[in-house]
């Protein structure tokens, strides 16, 4: 093992194996450094992960909402509330992942004051979540779009009976003419600029075919958000230093996930403490999607969590932008164009008869 070590540094001369080390995430480098030696059989700890200093600057309110997934995020009344008003209030107990970023992005919205009679949301890669219901009963509109009945998630979480009767997935009543769910890629929304108070996605921006597509969809979430509204989404982000397709290293976020002319509204907290992270559940293992908490996956070699992200959109209609929330002008939502460019027969639906 030694022999294979010393043959490997005496063919790439040390200046070539150094810049080559600079362009490779931690976990990285060691495994390259330790080339034909044992594998480190030490389990992995938080404190040794590849992740950001934490931030130097306060919280935008009272709980950060720009972080990663954390086990000490429950906590509060005022958070957990959420998941009595989702009609899952058995989650202030069973700590999950998704929930938690449903948890964060309803926090931050209702922080912002972008949650009111006269507010409208568009959902992104929206499947059937629950939050949609919930978001409904505080807004005017929502507008719950994604590629139904097509793709990957067709059998599942995008299912078409969700054009067709959304009534069926809520957990809660809500009215029945504030929800609008619409056939539509996210990569490409068919509304005009600066038409919502907000836009939300939640762990559906990776899936859309890699970074480059996920930071296309951002941008278009971002384009068709009012000047002085709130972007608002998660992700999963990598722990570990090992790059991937679809997740993100800290690195990537703001490469791909903070479009031109947007901004965080805080500084983002890459903590991970060892509780949370020694708790990771293995994809592999056949209890995998029963086990709790369920907030670190190993997809082995990669480890990842949840990022929870909330972007301001800046312009020139841009209002001063305080603790009571936005006061920039809230412009009427209009409909897409009655043909879609993507040429799909009977687009865009009627909307879908919602819950009362």
């Amino acid at each position: 093992m030694q022999s294979l070590q010393r043959a490997y540094q005496a063919l790439i001369p040390e200046s070539v194996r150094a810049a080559f080390y600079r362009a490779l995430p931690g976990v990285v480098k060691s495994r390259v450094d330790n080339l034909g030696q044992q594998p480190d059989e030490r389990p992995l700890t938080a404190s040794a992960l590849s992740l950001p200093r934490a931030p130097i600057t306060p919280a935008r309110f009272s709980r950060r909402v720009n972080k990663l997934a954390a086990e000490s995020d429950w906590y509060g009344e005022e958070w957990l509330s959420f998941f009595d008003a989702l009609g899952e209030p058995h989650f202030r107990q069973q700590k999950h992942r998704k929930v938690w970023e449903w948890a964060q992005g309803a926090y931050a919205l209702e922080q912002l004051g972008l949650l009111h009679e006269d507010a409208a949301g568009l959902g992104v890669g929206a499947g059937k979540e629950s939050i949609l219901f919930y978001l409904a009963n505080r807004t005017r509109l929502i507008v719950a779009s994604d590629i139904y009945g097509e793709g990957v998630f067709a059998n599942g979480e995008a299912s078409a009976s969700m054009l067709a009767d959304p009534r069926q997935y809520a957990r809660i009543p809500y009215p029945r003419d504030h929800l609008q769910v619409m056939y539509m890629d996210g990569r490409s929304l068919d509304f005009p600029d600066d038409n919502f108070d907000f836009t939300f996605s939640f762990s559906s921006i990776e899936h859309f075919g890699g970074h480059e597509a996920s930071a296309q969809a951002v941008s278009e979430m971002a384009r068709v958000t009012r000047p002085g509204g709130a972007i608002v989404m998660a992700t999963e982000i990598i722990l570990n230093g090992i790059p991937d397709d679809e997740f993100f290293l800290p690195e990537e976020v703001e490469q791909y996930l903070i479009p031109s002319g947007t901004r965080p509204i805080e500084e983002i907290d890459y903590t991970m403490s060892d509780k949370t992270f020694k708790n990771a559940v293995d994809s592999a293992d056949p209890d995998f999607h029963r086990q709790l908490p369920h907030l670190v996956i190993k997809r082995d070699p990669i480890y990842f969590t949840s990022i929870s992200l909330v972007l301001e959109k800046r312009g020139s209609g841009l209002a001063a932008v305080t603790r009571d929330g936005f006061s920039s002008p809230r412009p009427a939502v209009r409909q897409p164009p009655g043909a879609s460019s993507r040429g799909r027969p009977g687009w865009p639906p009627a909307p879908a008869a919602s819950g009362g």
